[in-house]
């Protein structure tokens, strides 16, 4: 089995704390787990079509919801008017029960509505967070490449300082990604538990 990006930068992570600066100022031991880790995409998807989606599903209650007010219209007036007798007051309770169906699909539909416009969201700023640590480790090679020139000075500091920023660049990747995924699962849990029953 291949490893997940999360697994990914989890083992990119280990390697970041394990790194040492080389003799000479040799700086690959940071820089390899570095570069391996700018090469990881951030958390998947698609926030702009899950809104849309979202949109959809928000339209279809709203339609939804005139039918059942259809459905009580009919219920509640049409058919006792001109329909009587024990016949007409079954087809009305009839009428009534499949009204409250249909509101609870139409209930369903927004609640699904909900969770992926709160799916979107999470994953947009999440994705945009994880973008942003992503861009402070870009600025890590960059300085591991003029520590490795510096000749005859202490280099450690400056390569010590790298690392650390290397370290808060990762953990904001990885926990991003990890708040993605939680929301991607719990909006799976609740688009199932709310949606699924409209069946």
């Amino acid at each position: 089995m291949s490893d997940t990006a999360l697994d990914q930068l989890r083992r990119y992570s280990g390697a970041i704390d394990a790194a040492t600066m080389g003799s000479f100022g040799r700086t690959g031991a940071l820089e390899e787990p570095v570069t391996g880790a700018l090469g990881v995409p951030g958390p998947k998807g698609d926030p702009e079509y899950l809104d849309k989606l979202g949109q959809l599903y928000t339209r279809t209650a709203n339609g939804v919801r005139q039918v059942q007010d259809g459905i009580q219209k009919v219920a509640g007036s049409q058919l006792p008017e001109y329909w009587r007798g024990e016949a007409a007051d079954g087809a009305t309770r009839s009428a009534g029960e499949t009204a409250e169906q249909v509101g609870l699909m139409a209930q369903r539909m927004a609640s699904g509505a909900k969770q992926l416009h709160g799916l979107a969201l999470g994953l947009r700023i999440h994705r945009e967070n994880y973008e942003r640590a992503r861009r402070a480790m870009a600025q890590i090679p960059p300085r591991l490449e003029e520590i490795s020139m510096w000749d005859g000075e202490d280099n450690e500091p400056a390569f010590q300082a790298a690392k650390s920023d290397a370290q808060a660049a990762i953990k904001e990747m990885i926990k991003n990604f990890e708040y993605a995924k939680m929301a991607g699962t719990q909006a799976n849990d609740g688009f199932t538990e709310k949606v699924a029953g409209a069946r």
